[in-house]
């Protein structure tokens, strides 16, 4: 099972997919791919700036409806918050977004896939994967 992050959302909506992301997206069966409510955050944001809502439209129809969507909830911010100390201790922070999804992928056993990889893989134990080599 697969949670997909905004760069992986993104690539549907490129003009030219990358062809090795269209492959597995293609391979993967639709109800094991997952994202996380804060990854919805970061496409509504980015989707709002330009004012163009017929980009979130757009977000909605072709990358959200065909994945779960789960929530950032309480055993999320728990885990999110020990692995942003430990990140910080160690002087390796990243994006408090990214730790977010980070706990989301720990604590439903999912596998990120991502095209940014250099923050993920500063996470023990997070499986991360990029179908866009």
């Amino acid at each position: 099972m697969y949670l997909l992050d905004t760069s992986a959302l993104s690539e549907p909506l490129r003009r030219r997919p990358h062809p090795r992301f269209s492959e597995e997206l293609k391979r993967v069966p639709s109800d094991v791919l997952y994202t996380s409510s804060v990854r919805g955050l970061e496409m509504r944001f980015g989707s709002a700036r330009p004012g163009d809502i017929s980009l979130w439209d757009r977000i909605q129809r072709d990358v959200l409806a065909h994945v779960h969507v789960l929530p950032f909830g309480e055993a999320e911010s728990v885990l999110a918050g020990d692995l942003l100390a430990k990140l910080q201790e160690t002087g390796q922070s990243i994006g408090i977004e990214d730790v977010q999804i980070a706990a989301t992928v720990l604590v439903s056993d999912l596998a990120v896939v991502t095209a940014t990889q250099n923050h993920f893989t500063r996470i023990p134990g997070l499986r991360v994967l990029n179908w866009m080599v």
